[in-house]
């Protein structure tokens, strides 16, 4: 009797413990540009003086050269149709009615589980 009450004695004190240790306040966003708030980091940027910087030399680039590209080979785009040949006819049967354990048919084997 007396383990039974500490039993239920712990129980109770461990869900108590339990709900009374998490009671945080939450804050609750509604405003829709709260939440969407960019995050605003300021630039930091050093200033190099002209005279440290080399001067910028210009060129012409002249006349391109042409290339000929050489012999290429011209490819059929739809080359993938295949003329049919002459249709094959098969030899029509009538169907055959086989039963198990007649004309050299074995029965199905039985597997005990």
């Amino acid at each position: 009797m007396l383990h039974k009450r500490l039993y239920i004695f712990l129980l109770i004190g461990i869900v108590s413990l339990s709900f009374f240790s998490c009671n945080q306040e939450k804050k609750k966003v509604t405003d829709a540009a709260e939440i969407m708030k960019p995050i605003v980091i300021e630039a930091k940027a050093s200033i190099i003086p002209a005279d440290s910087m080399p001067l910028v030399e210009t060129f012409p680039a002249g006349d391109p050269v042409i290339i000929k590209a050489g012999n290429p080979t011209i490819t059929v785009i739809n080359n993938n149709i295949v003329q049919a040949g002459e249709p094959i006819t098969l030899k029509e049967e009538l169907p055959k009615i086989l039963i198990p354990g007649v004309d050299g048919l074995d029965l199905p084997k039985i597997i005990p589980v």
